[in-house]
């Protein structure tokens, strides 16, 4: 792959620099959804390099190029039958994650839906899962007499086919969502990084966003630290580095506070502050100053704009009701919340 990048697909800015150069071969020796045949039926040498940029404008970090859409179409081609495919997403680890962020959707949703003296919802409420692949939790909510509308986006017809089957209207893409929809929570897991023009797929999601819609979204986390040692190891020749270092699968490269620079540039807040939350009430006359200095901390972090190892960049946001305009990128610049 050629060593000249990509433009940011955060600010725009053509100020970039190659962090590092990923061997196809270091690819798949780090990942076990890869064997021996992968280079022959994606068409790539073991010795080919594929970039990694990172802008010097906003701090972001992406693949230098974009994969062809034929290369895309080997990588994501499995070749597993329908019901495989659907126990492989519908795997206990993976189900459960599943389920657990629609439950933050709904528990986020619930504060914010109107609700009659039953706490029943006035009107029906409009779930959009983007890039759903098989609906591992969405789907439960598509039952006869429940109060959801769920919607989901997947690429393969095959895997529409099966959703419109078990009663989920699904669409390859947000283009084809029919106008007037609107909707009150959307879930992106683990969907953004895959996508070489985020802050584009944000801003249609915006454009299909209720007043105050809740938005779930989860990426990897490549917080500096961690972005820095995975850079150490490729440069000093490791042949296994983590799997989510990859610029054939994973275009982009957030850290909490990259994802939230572009959220916010979206459209979009993040619900809670990424600072830890203590009980005024304590148990143990040692206990008031310990939280007290942990506090005292939390305020300097977020004054700061900096993040610590316990940060992640998955969570909750929230739609920002006036001009996204005003969150525009400025260099050098990330906030914290």
């Amino acid at each position: 792959m050629s060593q000249q990048s990509r433009s940011c697909p955060l600010c725009g800015s053509d100020r970039v620099s190659i962090l590092a150069s990923v061997r196809a071969e270091v690819i798949v020796h780090s990942s076990q959804y890869y064997d021996e045949g992968a280079y022959e039926r994606l068409g790539v040498d073991k010795d080919s390099q594929f970039g990694i940029s990172k802008c010097n404008e906003c701090d972001f970090v992406f693949s230098a190029q974009v994969p062809s859409a034929e290369f895309l179409d080997k990588l994501y081609d499995g070749g597993s039958s329908l019901e495989e495919s659907v126990a492989i997403f519908a795997r206990p680890a993976r189900a459960a994650y599943a389920f657990k962020c629609l439950s933050l959707v709904l528990s986020e949703l619930a504060k914010r839906v109107a609700v009659d003296a039953r706490g029943v919802s006035e009107r029906r409420i409009r779930i959009l899962d983007v890039g759903c692949a098989f609906g591992v939790g969405s789907l439960g909510l598509a039952r006869k007499y429940y109060p959801y509308e769920v919607t989901g986006i997947e690429i393969s017809s095959a895997t529409r086919s099966y959703l419109a089957d078990q009663g989920m209207q699904a669409y390859a893409s947000l283009e084809d969502v029919p106008e007037g929809l609107c909707f009150d929570g959307i879930i992106l897991n683990d969907v953004l990084e895959h996508v070489a023009d985020p802050l584009g797929l944000l801003q249609a999601i915006k454009r299909l966003s209720a007043e105050q819609a809740v938005l779930w979204i989860n990426v990897p986390n490549f917080i500096d630290w961690r972005l820095e040692q995975i850079v150490s190891q490729i440069s000093s020749g490791d042949m296994c580095v983590p799997k989510d270092m990859n610029p054939w699968e994973h275009l982009s490269y957030f850290s909490p506070r990259t994802l939230n620079l572009m959220m916010k540039r979206a459209g979009f807040y993040r619900a809670k502050p990424s600072v830890r939350e203590y009980p005024v009430i304590c148990d143990s006359v040692f206990g008031m100053p310990r939280k007290v200095l942990r506090y005292a901390r939390d305020l300097w972090v977020n004054y700061a704009r900096s993040f610590d190892s316990g940060h992640v960049t998955s969570g909750i946001f929230v739609r920002i009701s006036g001009d996204p305009r005003d969150y525009a990128v400025r260099p050098n610049h990330i906030d914290s919340e």
